[in-house]
């Protein structure tokens, strides 16, 4: 449980659209494996993001990460899922979306788990 994995869900009109999904539970009974599955949002966008050096730090380099889009109708803000170990709060970070680098600083960390961290963030005009 609270692993990110990437799987196939219906959508309206009989299409069926891929979706990046949390793992809640695991159930095996006898030949059967169910899994409850919590999809983070729709039109997510694979990024790159890495912290902003500071004081002379050695400066990290940029990791996959997914860029969730805000869900007004859900209340959640923008956010970002990354690999452990990338969210401070308050820290600023470099994302990357192949056409755009902009500068951020996390806000508020939704979920954490060994496998990633899902935070929300505001962008910085720089």
């Amino acid at each position: 449980m609270g692993s990110i994995l990437v799987a196939r869900r219906a959508a309206t009109g009989g299409e069926q659209k891929w979706g990046v999904a949390i793992v809640r539970w695991v159930r095996q009974d006898e030949a059967v494996l169910d899994v409850g599955l919590e999809f983070v949002g729709d039109g997510l966008q694979p990024v790159a993001a890495k912290p902003v050096a500071v004081n002379n730090s050695e400066e990290e380099q940029f990791r996959q990460s997914i860029l969730v889009p805000a869900q007004p109708d859900q209340n959640r803000a923008q956010s970002l899922i990354t690999p452990p170990g990338i969210f401070r709060p308050q820290r600023n970070l470099f994302l990357d979306n192949g056409e755009i680098l902009m500068m951020i600083r996390t806000t508020r960390m939704r979920e954490r788990s060994r496998d990633y961290e899902w935070f929300e963030y505001e962008e910085l005009n720089i």
